[in-house]
């Protein structure tokens, strides 16, 4: 998978998750909805900062942690390139 650039300088990373069970994380198909559309160039800045997840418990889900510093990275590479 090659590496994503909303203004052409610093590289995003693909997303790649932890996926926790008994404690709360956030529902992977939740997760796996939106970073499709970053990954496909058709997220906003805006749409990234409402986002909301399912949060889960017993089946296996994203670390929370680790989907919203993804998160807040995009967001701010998108804004930067006012998208």
């Amino acid at each position: 998978m090659t590496q994503m650039s909303f203004n052409g300088e610093q590289p995003i990373a693909p997303a790649r998750f932890r996926l926790v069970r008994w404690r709360e994380g956030y529902a992977v198909e939740d997760v796996d909805a939106l970073v499709a559309k970053i990954e496909a160039g058709t997220a906003t800045s805006s749409e990234i900062q409402n986002a909301r997840f399912t949060p889960v418990r017993i089946r296996p889900g994203y670390a929370m942690g680790e989907v919203d510093r993804y998160l807040s990275n995009v967001e701010a590479e998108l804004r930067a390139a006012g998208r």
